[in-house]
């Protein structure tokens, strides 16, 4: 295991963190979980201050003005002090969906998917309706706003809400936004991932840049789905479902900087380095190996070739993996990493995504704090070793022989038994090795064949291979005794209208679950909060505006329970 760094503090949480944030003045930070609480915290870790909010909290920003900006995905967005004082509220019908900050105002998507802009009094500016936004991203310098739509549209607006250009998707169907940020000079940067035909000078996955114009500057391609991008000092990082992180320069060049074992997550700039999460694991990384490194691009033959130079050139080995500065882990998967402005303080939090074990804490660090090595502890399935009474072990240890698979051929394997059982083995041995001891075993298994037809008689000898009948008879049974087990389908996604405006009804049919040997024993829908509002396959629901979220379990008859999940929006 590589260099690592100690937390400052480690804050315990009582329900799933969902968002963390430093304040601008960098005197505290807060903390929100998935049952409306919200934490405030000193620049220490100290908790301050607690409150809560209707619903369940999904996002936190931190306001240029200093402040919070918090959002609920079934109620409002809410604006706090540094301190946690509420300060204004501002009503979203059907839920915040997505949430983003700049200066002097908050742009919320809702579940109804509308956009509100939302001025920092807590004044509405302007709402766009009908827009088919999916998700938000802002410009903290030019003041754009980037909507994505459900269709690969990229719309980006002002800050009154006026269209300044419109990127539209290059496929007639299958194209994808896997990623999106804006430059420290307005530009535009986005990933797209093409599922099905593409031309022949394109790629499947492509970087594109646009100025503020609506000008596509240009494009490079990637080997596999861009899931990170991030606006280093030394230009653009992108990182991949591979595992792999790539400086990228327009002109289709690319050039690798890190691998990794498992899918990048996110990617943040503290100076020339660089701040990588991926699976549990937050590394921190150099990039200015590119000095000596080779561009490859993408429409290379001899990618792999070029890669097993530029690793020569920086004195890598074929097989050698580079290290990263430090390496910290954490016990859930990384999804929210936050850096204060100055880039000396670290925040993060992760879900191991196991519903038996009690909620991650998160993590504080100091990013100039000392580099420690840290030894790497046994694994968890080796661990009985270390319970062995010492006594036992020293018992062990001279009982047991040796073992060398230097000096030992393969017939030899005496060195791995005790006195007692080497004896018995020479015993054996001085018998199995004799000619006349081989003869004796042949004559008597000949004997025995003879018995075995004096005592059928004129009878025909059973045969150990059966007809085609009797055999497919027995797989059927056995097929039969080996029946399916069943899983849950909750049903397709609805998309329903409102029958007074308000409210409407829908129904929950959870029939189609696979369940070909009637093997339910038990059915459980529940709500987007976790509560149980109905034990049958089909139930009847009340739903108001907004995006709705229900989930099917469905336990069997030998105690397993499969979870399917289905959305129900509302307009």
């Amino acid at each position: 295991m590589p260099y690592t760094i100690e937390p400052l503090a480690i804050i315990e949480s009582s329900s799933r963190v969902n968002g963390l944030a430093f304040s601008v003045d960098e005197k505290g930070f807060a903390i929100i979980g998935i049952d409306g609480t919200i934490n405030f915290y000193n620049e220490s870790g100290v908790l301050h201050k607690q409150t809560a909010i209707s619903g369940r909290a999904t996002h936190l920003n931190s306001s240029p003005e200093g402040g919070y900006v918090v959002g609920s995905v079934e109620e409002n967005v809410h604006y706090f002090s540094p301190s946690g004082e509420l300060l204004w509220e501002y009503e979203i019908p059907g839920g915040v969906e997505d949430l983003a900050v700049m200066r002097g105002l908050c742009v919320c998507l809702s579940g109804a998917g509308e956009v509100f802009l939302i001025e920092s009094s807590g004044n509405l500016r302007r709402q766009l309706s009908n827009t088919g936004c999916i998700a938000i991203f802002v410009a903290a310098n030019s003041g754009s706003i980037a909507l994505l739509l459900d269709d690969a549209r990229v719309r980006v607006i002002d800050q009154r809400g006026n269209t300044s250009y419109e990127r539209h998707s290059r496929c007639d169907k299958g194209e994808h936004i896997t990623a999106c940020i804006f430059d420290n000079s307005g530009n535009l940067i986005l990933a797209r991932e093409a599922v099905g035909m593409v031309a022949q000078n394109e790629d499947e996955v492509e970087v594109e840049w646009w100025n503020p114009l609506g000008q596509m500057l240009g494009k490079a391609g990637l080997r596999s789905r861009c899931t990170a991008l991030c606006d280093g000092k030394n230009g653009l990082v992108a990182g991949t479902s591979e595992g792999r992180v790539f400086s990228i320069q327009m002109g289709n060049t690319s050039l690798e900087l890190w691998k990794f074992e498992y899918a990048i997550t996110s990617i943040a700039a503290v100076g020339d380095e660089l701040l990588v999460g991926s699976w549990f694991y937050l590394h921190r990384i150099k990039t200015n190996v590119a000095d000596s490194a080779i561009s490859t691009s993408r429409h290379s033959n001899d990618w792999d070739i070029h890669e097993i130079r530029r690793q020569k050139e920086i004195g890598l080995s074929e097989d050698e993996s580079r290290e990263a500065i430090w390496q910290i882990e954490h016990s859930g998967i990384i999804e929210y990493v936050a850096i204060n402005d100055t880039g000396t303080k670290l925040l993060l939090a992760g879900e191991d995504r196991n519903d038996y074990t009690v909620d991650e804490p998160s993590l504080l660090f100091d990013l100039n704090s000392e580099i420690s090595w840290c030894e790497e502890l046994p694994d968890e399935e080796d661990s009985w070793i270390t319970e062995i009474p010492p006594e036992m072990q020293e018992k062990v240890s001279s009982d047991a022989g040796t073992y060398d698979a230097e000096s030992t051929s393969s017939d030899d394997f005496t060195g791995l038994l005790t006195e007692e059982e080497q004896a018995k083995f020479a015993g054996n041995s001085q018998y199995s090795n004799s000619q006349d001891s081989r003869d004796d075993l042949l004559s008597a298994l000949m004997n025995d064949d003879e018995e075995g037809e004096i005592i059928g008689g004129n009878e025909e000898p059973t045969l150990l291979a059966t007809s085609d009948e009797e055999l497919m008879a027995n797989l059927s049974e056995d097929v039969e005794s080996a029946q399916l087990a069943p899983y849950a389908d909750a049903g397709e996604e609805q998309m329903l209208v409102a029958e007074d405006g308000e409210v409407t009804t829908a129904l929950l049919d959870g029939s189609t679950t696979f369940n070909p040997h009637e093997r339910v024993v038990e059915w459980a829908w529940r709500d987007d909060r976790g509560r149980v509002i109905g034990t049958q396959s089909k139930i009847r629901v009340k739903l108001p505006l907004g995006r709705h979220r229900f989930e099917l379990s469905v336990l069997d008859d030998e105690g397993v329970w499969t979870t399917d999940t289905t959305f129900i929006i509302v307009e």
